[in-house]
């Protein structure tokens, strides 16, 4: 009952936090600027940009049916119920593994309070369902793995399901498998020598395996042709181009080693800043008291920690902190361990203050930043935009925040079916042009060699329609 309690407690408390602070509509804050293309992609039952996030998009067409605020806030809500879960059963995962339920309350509440973490509770992203799916994932095979516990056969294989399916939302839960296959094999190795039970061992690879099979209904969205259909991904080649994410590959272990270090000086800097150093500072005694414990289970949470920070570091996007979410997940482990090592201070004189120092203050103090409630800048570009261009109007943007605005006004809210929208970006991409005829009124594209005078061409291929550029930098509109 306290276990359940403590889970309740927990996230109630985030999903206030996260309700009072989440944006009223489409916003570009908190690095949310994808967030126009992947609700456009799941109002239209389409595919978003790669790898598609099939499984966002799935979730995705039941939360557009919500009867509140508009679509855009309906998604706010999925990542605010998501990251508020996420950080009970964090809760729950620290409460496996100690039975002191205030520490495990304030390490879930650390947790929930980080910038980062509370950021992406409050705009439509898919870091919060991944949050959410791996807190749920490593709650189930966390008795297994920390404890060698015995755990029901079914556990694992609704873990394995849910980590199928959570790689349709975020590729970055191949980080687990340390954690997952180590919980798999030693349930296999434990289970008795009886023949059918030996087979029945294999169920979590089924059902990892169906949880998996979400991406087949990427080529089955592509073939209706929706107006979001990044790689009209309809043959075998198309389809592994777009879920490799080919058009990005050259992002990943692209980072030079100059920014590496300077990544991983800001890395130190981003822990002080989502924990505060009272956090910090538990957070280090949590690790040393766990390396010097005899249980070296531990090792298989520092390599799953590992590979999420060798994927962050070495990404090369301004972004790609955000990956880093799952690892202050796993360090308000660290910080519960911190605490439960000081037991020997009277425990409500040492936790009060560790609440009023630690998370606490942490609200209080990043709270202004992270209120988004007065944010429509989004929405402001947007409508003008829609308001202002001329009949028929060819748009040209170069951002994704500028795109990605304009189609969830455009396509998901059916706003101006007159106007083409273009990103000069995917205009020498063959799909982009078979997507932009679905999306109707689309402009003669020219070849996109030579770049520098693509848009000279493309105004002469079509006479009578009005040029708007988007400038990157100002959102600034203007039209010929």
């Amino acid at each position: 009952m306290k276990t359940w309690l403590a889970f309740i407690t927990v996230s109630a408390a985030a999903l206030v936090l996260y309700l009072s602070t989440a944006a009223p509509s489409l916003t570009w804050a908190h690095a949310g600027a994808d967030g126009g293309d992947l609700i456009s992609a799941a109002i239209t039952n389409g595919v978003a940009h790669p790898p598609g996030y099939p499984t966002y998009v799935t979730i995705g067409q039941l939360v557009a049916r919500l009867p509140v605020g508009d679509a855009a806030y309906r998604f706010t809500l999925l990542s605010t119920v998501s990251m508020a879960l996420a950080a009970g059963f964090t809760t729950l995962s620290i409460l496996a593994l100690s039975r002191r339920v205030l520490i495990a309350i304030l390490a879930g509440l650390f947790f929930a309070a980080a910038p980062m973490v509370w950021g992406q509770a409050t705009i439509a992203e898919v870091y919060a369902l991944n949050a959410a799916f791996v807190a749920v994932i490593v709650y189930l095979v966390t008795p297994i793995v920390f404890r060698r516990a015995p755990v029901s056969l079914f556990r694992l294989a609704f873990a394995a399901w849910l980590w199928g399916l959570a790689f349709g939302n975020s590729v970055t839960v191949a980080a687990l498998a340390p954690l997952t296959i180590v919980a798999w094999w030693r349930k296999r190795t434990s289970t008795a020598s009886r023949r059918v039970t030996r087979r029945m061992t294999w169920l979590p690879i089924l059902t990892f395996a169906i949880g998996l099979s979400v991406y087949l209904l990427i080529p089955l969205r592509a073939a209706q042709q929706p107006p979001i259909n990044w790689g009209n991904a309809t043959t075998l080649d198309r389809f592994f181009a777009l879920i490799s994410a080919e058009m990005y590959r050259g992002y990943a272990l692209s980072t030079a080693p100059p920014e590496l270090l300077t990544r991983i000086v800001a890395f130190a800097q981003l822990l002080v800043m989502q924990y505060g150093w009272l956090g910090v500072g538990l957070g280090t005694i949590g690790a040393y008291y766990a390396l010097i414990t005899s249980n070296r289970n531990w090792r298989w949470l520092a390599l799953t920690i590992l590979l999420y920070l060798l994927f962050a570091l070495s990404y090369n996007t301004p972004d790609s902190a955000l990956y880093l979410i799952p690892v202050w997940m796993f360090g308000a482990w660290a910080i519960a361990r911190g605490m439960d090592a000081a037991r020997r201070v009277p425990s409500w004189v040492l936790l009060l203050l560790i609440f009023l120092v630690g998370p606490l203050l942490n609200i209080i103090t990043h709270y202004p930043a992270m209120n988004l409630r007065d944010d429509h800048a989004a929405v402001d570009f947007a409508n003008q935009v829609l308001t202002t261009a001329p009949p028929g109007a060819i748009v040209i943007t170069g951002r994704d925040g500028h795109t990605f605005a304009l189609w969830y006004h455009r396509v998901a809210a059916g706003s101006r079916p007159d106007l083409a929208i273009v990103d000069r970006r995917l205009a020498g991409y063959e799909w982009y042009a078979v997507m932009l005829q679905t999306q109707g009124s689309a402009p003669q594209l020219p070849e996109y060699d030579p770049p520098d005078s693509w848009l000279a061409r493309l105004a002469t291929l079509n006479p009578g329609r009005a040029l708007c550029i988007v400038a990157d930098t100002t959102a600034q509109f203007t039209c010929d």
